[in-house]
């Protein structure tokens, strides 16, 4: 894993090009995308690693994030179009915090109608070009945000931090509480400053990357190995030469301490030797037993 402090103004794809123009062509895959305005961590995800990609999505993130009040925009953020502008009433920071706690917890979102959700086949954010509708429900999503705190405000900007959920929709959020203040907002600036258990301080531009030796970029923070990738799953050892071939062969292993597990569990398969990592297991039920099973392999 590649962790990329992506800059403001450039999309996703724009970071995995230039990686290929320093290494050549690679499988790769994004840890969750940035739209253009936004900065910050970008997880690019290559080799072996890709196949990681579906467990690191469901990590925790935390955005930094202000949202400019009075202005409203067709994409709700600074980029689009505006649609709608007058000088608001400024909100006192008690104000702030009073209806911050609304958004807390177990929450219903409407994503933006720019945005890459599909809908029979297309993204909305090409029925939006064309000015077509979409049914509401398309765009309700229930997500989880697990803190949401104000560190400012300066001039008609609310300066904000929230560790959220996957599919969180930083943009919606800033609508939704400019709106609970009494007013409409857009984000002005975003920062990613954590996703799959990496921090932005550790993240590397690209300029860093086109800079380095070939020889030093597997000892800088941002290039981590498949073995120490975090994805929040937890590791079962398989020491035994008999089990290891099992499950490379489409068997199973019983003897793994199952009783720690549940059934539809998913685990990461290692050796006894150190960053030994060599796959995704799944615990099923066979017969009375609780078994461990190759889902993907990591070589």
């Amino acid at each position: 894993m590649i962790v990329v402090n992506k800059a403001k103004g450039i999309v996703s794809k724009d970071v995995s090009r230039a990686l290929e123009r320093r290494f050549g062509p690679l499988k790769l895959s994004h840890a969750g995308t940035l739209d253009p305005l936004a900065s910050g961590v970008l997880p690019i995800l290559s080799g072996h690693a890709t196949k990681l990609q579906d467990y690191l999505v469901n990590e925790q993130k935390v955005y930094s994030f202000t949202v400019r009040l009075g202005i409203e925009t067709d994409t709700l953020d600074i980029t689009g179009k505006i649609v709608r502008e007058e000088k608001p009433v400024l909100p006192t920071l008690l104000q702030v915090n009073e209806v911050l706690p609304r958004f807390v917890g177990d929450v219903e979102q409407l994503c933006p109608l720019f945005s890459a959700v599909k809908y029979q086949g297309r993204r909305l954010y090409e029925y939006a070009r064309k000015g077509i509708s979409v049914p509401i429900e398309i765009r309700r999503r229930r997500i989880k945000i697990f803190s949401l705190e104000c560190f400012g405000l300066v001039d008609s900007e609310i300066c904000l931090r929230v560790r959220c959920s996957k599919g969180t929709y930083v943009r919606s959020l800033a609508y939704d509480i400019a709106e609970a203040l009494g007013t409409f907002g857009v984000v002005s600036s975003l920062c990613r400053e954590h996703a799959s258990g990496c921090d932005v301080d550790k993240a590397l531009s690209i300029e860093a990357i086109e800079k380095a030796e070939v020889s030093e970029l597997s000892q800088l923070p941002g290039f981590i190995p498949v073995e120490k990738i975090s994805v929040g799953l937890r590791r079962v050892v398989i020491s035994c030469r008999e089990d290891l071939r099992s499950l490379n062969n489409g068997g199973h292993v019983s003897d793994f301490c199952g009783k720690d597990f549940s059934v539809g569990d998913s685990v990461l398969l290692e050796g006894s030797e150190a960053d030994s990592l060599f796959g995704i297991g799944i615990v099923k039920r066979v017969g009375s037993q609780i078994s461990l099973f190759m889902k993907r392999s990591l070589r």
